[in-house]
């Protein structure tokens, strides 16, 4: 979205384990609002079916891994990894996630997005831009 059709000044997407949600923020001019929804939505269906490539699933994988074993760099975040694991019930030590992480297979993540549904979409507009 942001590189190849210059949409937006940034895109990203995140995993929310303990809602069991996955959000997309992404920064777009008012005018290509429509446009970068359409293609994300688009994005989501070549994943459905399986349609990226080797090197995006390592790409991920590689920077998951890097941040479950930087986790313990910070107390801050040594202190939130506890508090997620204690309100979520689950409670994994590092070798067991990142285990889990380079088990994750193309097929893997094609079912985990066919099980997404579109929830709820903000778009948040300066003063009056939207009723212009």
């Amino acid at each position: 979205m942001r590189e190849k059709l210059s949409l937006c000044y940034y895109a990203s997407s995140g995993y929310h384990r303990s809602k069991g949600i996955v959000t997309v923020s992404s920064g777009v001019e008012f005018a290509d609002y429509r446009r970068a929804y359409d293609e994300i939505l688009a994005q989501l269906e070549s994943v459905k079916l399986g349609d990226f490539e080797p090197w995006e699933l390592d790409g991920a994988r590689s920077v998951l891994i890097s941040a479950v074993r930087s986790r313990e760099d910070s107390g801050a975040r040594m202190e939130e990894n506890t508090l997620g694991q204690a309100a979520t019930g689950i409670w994994e030590t590092e070798e067991e996630l990142i285990e889990g992480l380079l088990g994750v297979t193309p097929e893997r993540v094609a079912a985990a997005a066919k099980s997404m549904t579109l929830d709820t979409v903000y778009f948040l507009t300066g003063e009056g831009e939207a009723n212009d």
